[in-house]
């Protein structure tokens, strides 16, 4: 048990430091929002573990390491991306007099996004996730209780996301409109660190 509470935080760490990354981004304002980034995070995580402890073990090492590449590709695209649009001033014009008008998903005076869409929850937690695909596979046939370690890895993510995203919140507060320029440099950070 001891071991696999250990397993879901080493795995939930990514989850939090993505987390905390869009909470920084001005996505995150709502409740309902880092509940959200929870769930998204945590289901990734609890279903990519039991399908590589499954399933997955039977495709051998290839598809396992093909699989850290394709994470680091998606974290380095969107880190650059977080960097470029933090740098991106643009000429700040704007049509519209009042915010409520304007549905655009990034405002053209501040740079802020305004909304987090299901495209980045499902795309972020596809990518924190692929780590925890890999750990069950490792873990195939060594589990007492796989329910529970599903549950453990799944809820202790769901935590971690949801606090990482509460955080970055609070963290935007004090770094500014140097907070997409963190977060683009955190993603950026854990693609380097899953291919090596």
């Amino acid at each position: 048990m001891f071991d696999v509470i250990m397993l879901s935080v080493a795995l939930a760490m990514d989850a939090f430091a993505i987390a905390l990354s869009l909470g920084m981004s001005g996505l995150v304002t709502k409740l309902n929002q880092k509940i959200q980034i929870g769930f998204t995070f945590g289901g990734f995580q609890a279903s990519l573990f039991i399908l590589g402890y499954f399933t997955i073990s039977s495709l051998g090492d290839m598809f396992i390491s093909t699989n850290s590449y394709f994470a680091a590709l998606l974290l380095l695209i969107l880190g650059i991306k977080m960097i470029k649009d933090a740098l991106d001033t643009g000429g700040n014009i704007c049509e519209h007099e009042h915010c409520f008008d304007c549905k655009k998903i990034r405002c053209i005076k501040t740079g802020e996004y305004r909304k987090l869409s299901l495209k980045i929850l499902l795309i972020y937690g596809l990518a924190t996730s692929i780590d925890s695909l890999i750990a069950g596979v490792s873990f195939y046939g060594k589990l007492d209780n796989t329910l529970f370690a599903t549950l453990s890895v799944g809820i202790i993510t769901f935590i971690f996301s949801f606090f990482g995203s509460a955080f970055g919140m609070k963290l935007k507060m004090f770094v500014g409109n140097k907070a997409n320029l963190i977060g683009g440099s955190i993603l950026i950070i854990l693609a380097i660190k899953s291919i090596l």
